[in-house]
């Protein structure tokens, strides 16, 4: 081929449709999930925060210290001591007849009634001396007086003429408080009234508690006890009062008050 045929040979015009063949195309990159919070990432076993969480130091043990042991010796000591016998009590003479069981009582024959066998066994308890042909109600008077719920003594002649005089039933073996407490409990409100006028007076002249009935301002007691009888407010007052009030009034009370207006002269 000459030189002529090298310069204007044609050359072989491509192939429109033959397109060159494109490079291989890497594959697509894993996809990497979005966490909004570090609740994904504890959730999600791939991630790479457990790897740093097993990295961290552990914070140090506290040591445990042992309980000191508290020790506590108690020593119980059992005091004895042996109840001297109170003997033989003192009882009141009536100078009466004796009853249906003796005449330790005031009482009518047919409310006596004899003493239990608790009672009797209580009263050798306490090395009381048991006399014969005593009551029920003798034996719980024995009773109170030895184990401290009524006065040892018994009551003076003057509360006992108090009681007899207003129909009040006891037992000649019965103390001073427990009489005063019967002479409170049997009585009606104008007797209770008219004794606590008395024992209002009584206080403002210093004087103990006698017997109402002999004195000669009794009419006024009963005056008062009169006076308390048509007021609602006083009598209420009357009827608040504990045997304790006979002896040392109580100065706060509206009856007191009353009363204290009253007495303050002396008597009536």
């Amino acid at each position: 081929m000459g030189l002529f045929d090298k310069l204007f040979k044609k050359r072989p015009v491509p192939d429109p449709v033959k397109k060159e063949k494109p490079a291989d195309t890497p594959p697509p990159a894993p996809e990497v999930k979005k966490r909004t919070s570090w609740l994904d990432e504890l959730a999600d076993p791939d991630s790479p925060v457990h790897e740093k969480l097993k990295k961290l130091p552990e914070p140090p043990k506290e040591k445990t210290e042992p309980a000191q042991r508290i020790e506590v010796a108690v020593t119980v000591r059992h005091e004895y001591k042996k109840a001297e016998p109170i003997g033989e009590l003192s009882h009141l003479e009536f100078g009466k007849p004796a009853g249906a069981l003796g005449c330790f009582l005031n009482y009518e024959p047919r409310v006596l009634s004899e003493p239990t066998e608790r009672q009797l066994a209580y009263l050798k308890d306490l090395g009381v001396f048991i006399p014969d042909g005593i009551t029920k109600d003798d034996a719980s008077c024995m009773i109170s007086r030895a184990t401290g719920e009524d006065d040892l003594e018994s009551p003076g002649p003057e509360l006992v003429a108090l009681a007899v005089g207003l129909g009040v039933r006891f037992s000649a073996f019965i103390g001073a408080a427990g009489l005063l407490r019967q002479i409170v409990g049997q009585t009606g409100e104008r007797d209770r009234a008219a004794l606590f006028g008395y024992a209002v007076r009584q206080s403002l002249q210093g004087s103990g508690l006698g017997n109402m009935l002999e004195d000669p301002a009794v009419g006024s007691f009963y005056d008062f006890a009169d006076q308390v009888a048509a007021d609602p407010a006083l009598l209420r007052s009357l009827n608040g009062r504990e045997p304790v009030d006979y002896i040392h009034p109580h100065k706060g009370t509206a009856i007191y008050k009353a009363a204290a207006v009253l007495f303050s002269g002396g008597g009536a």
